[in-house]
């Protein structure tokens, strides 16, 4: 599985994989917007039972601490745009008492804590999509394991190829 810690990315790239991502998983429509003041809407869908929203926060040099108290502020936001769902995506590890405490301060807007998703979150729908992480070059380019795969793809290739033919014999 991927282990991406998403400190190489911008906001903005955060912002397009994370809509790549819920695309793929949802297998739905995800509207991302351009840069600038998204008055708490980062990301928009069409939930089963209404709107739905998405907001991504790429605090990972910042913590958790400020995330939460973020949060708290970005709460009022979110009460003014009323969404049927509102789902939060960072690019922070989290912990299961760190999802509890983000669900509390967003409560009654996020349905559950997996409408909560961190670092982790991400890397497990990477591995299940691999598409969204080869179309998102920014992220893999500083992946050591993916470079070494590159410089020696030749290596790799002549290798499965042997490998082929001594099966077969």
């Amino acid at each position: 599985m991927p282990a991406y810690d998403f400190k190489q990315l911008s906001p903005q790239d955060f912002e397009d994989l994370t809509r790549d991502l819920l695309r793929a998983a949802w297998d739905t429509s995800v509207e991302s917007f351009g840069p600038g003041p998204d008055q708490g809407i980062d990301l928009r869908f069409a939930a089963a039972i209404g709107v739905g929203i998405v907001q991504c926060k790429h605090f990972a040099r910042s913590g958790f601490t400020k995330l939460l108290a973020h949060m708290e502020d970005e709460v009022l936001k979110v009460r003014r745009l009323s969404p049927d769902r509102y789902v939060l995506v960072t690019s922070l590890p989290l912990t299961p008492l760190q999802k509890d405490k983000l669900s509390a301060a967003l409560a009654p807007h996020v349905r559950n804590t997996q409408d909560i998703l961190g670092a982790g979150d991400l890397n497990s729908l990477l591995a299940k999509y691999p598409e969204v992480e080869k179309a998102h070059h920014k992220l893999w380019l500083t992946s050591t394991a993916v470079l070494e795969r590159l410089v020696h793809a030749a290596n790799h290739v002549s290798t499965d190829m042997l490998t082929r033919i001594i099966h077969r014999s």
